[in-house]
């Protein structure tokens, strides 16, 4: 296989997004028309691999100065590839790309791995390839995560599920996301000072490009607002992108009662349901509060990873 590398271009996107459909470890946060909704706070710098003519890897990328980010945007990223690609083209791939970006200026490189959870077969060629070239690993986020095909919610969860369900709690599927990120951001704000990545016109757009793997589900008693989430559907995963409860919510154990009812919905369709890390400070600091929260659905570990590299 001869491998040729390039910056990505714009009149490559039907491609792209095609290889990203076709590919054994993307997802749709790969897209272009993701990946572009917030395209004036980077600079897009992905890479094309070709074999000939046809596109059998890509690298979602951003520059930041003379580092190299795979992807500044984006909560994981690194080597796509469909199944022709094999250990040794990711070999010759990380080659072409280390030379490539020394020719440009480049000193530092960041790359995200994509969590295994997310491929469709196992794909870690460009862990190998990591270790090969001597990245190191400087940050490592645990995110809580149940196999939807061998776990059950605990017996205390279930009681509580089925308190609320007798006290009449209605879960709504929303195409606005405004009331959610209103109480995400007053949460968010007072426990750390922080606002949510996205606001709600951001994922109102993203939910219009993407309506069957961007899901807002409300929660309402009485026809009050309890919270609710924000999920994400890719291929063999369902991730909590947001979760969040007023005060009264939090009374009443809201994600007891929403999260038992959505892991039973989506066990059927999906192999793992990923509640997103508990991490801050790079993963310094574990915020044990949050994770103990979400190991109590017999949730564990799944490591987002970041590597590093000076050239």
């Amino acid at each position: 296989m001869q491998l040729k590398l390039n910056r990505y271009s714009p009149v490559e996107k039907k491609r792209w997004n095609s290889l990203i459909d076709s590919s054994i470890n993307g997802t749709f946060l790969f897209n272009r028309n993701y990946m572009e909704y917030h395209s004036d706070r980077f600079i897009d710098h992905s890479i094309t691999i070709y074999n000939n003519i046809d596109l059998v890897a890509v690298i979602p990328a951003t520059v930041k100065g003379d580092t190299f980010i795979s992807h500044g945007g984006l909560t994981y990223g690194g080597l796509i590839h469909d199944h022709r690609i094999n250990t040794k083209n990711t070999l010759e791939i990380f080659d072409l790309l280390l030379t490539y970006l020394s020719k440009i200026g480049i000193n530092k490189i960041i790359y995200k791995t994509i969590p295994h959870i997310y491929h469709i077969k196992p794909c870690e060629e460009d862990l190998y390839a990591l270790f090969r070239y001597n990245f190191e690993l400087f940050r490592r986020d645990p995110s809580s995560t149940i196999n939807l095909q061998n776990s059950s919610v605990p017996g205390k969860k279930l009681n509580r599920f089925k308190k609320l369900s007798n006290e009449g709690i209605k879960i709504v599927d929303t195409k606005d996301s405004s009331q959610l990120i209103d109480v995400i951001k007053k949460n968010l704000i007072k426990q750390y000072g922080v606002s949510p990545v996205h606001t709600s016109d951001e994922l109102n757009l993203l939910k219009s490009r993407f309506p069957k793997n961007i899901i807002f589900y409300e929660a309402y008693i009485n026809n009050m607002f309890l919270g609710g989430t924000i999920l994400y559907l890719t291929k063999n995963v369902v991730h909590v992108q947001y979760m969040a409860a007023t005060e009264i919510g939090y009374e009443l154990r809201l994600f007891d009662y929403l999260f038992t009812c959505l892991t039973d919905f989506y066990k059927n369709a999906f192999h793992w349901f990923d509640f997103g890390i508990s991490s801050e400070n790079d993963g310094k600091y574990l915020n044990t509060g949050l994770i103990a929260q979400k190991e109590g659905f017999n949730a564990s570990t799944v490591c987002y990873d970041f590597y590093r590299i000076s050239i």
